[in-house]
């Protein structure tokens, strides 16, 4: 049985799951850091436009 979510994966599939799970990782990190720096740049508007 796997764990977080994951199925249980075969050993000869490890490495290719492996590079599934990092690139799954990466792809968060980009979408929250984008999130963040267009939520600083709203709020700077805000603030000039006040």
């Amino acid at each position: 049985m796997g764990s977080n979510g994951y199925e249980r994966v075969a050993d000869a599939q490890l490495n290719a799951f492996s590079d599934y799970v990092v690139q799954d990782m990466e792809q968060a990190d980009k979408s929250i850091t984008i999130s963040l720096v267009a939520a600083l740049l709203i709020v700077i508007i805000i603030i000039l436009l006040v």
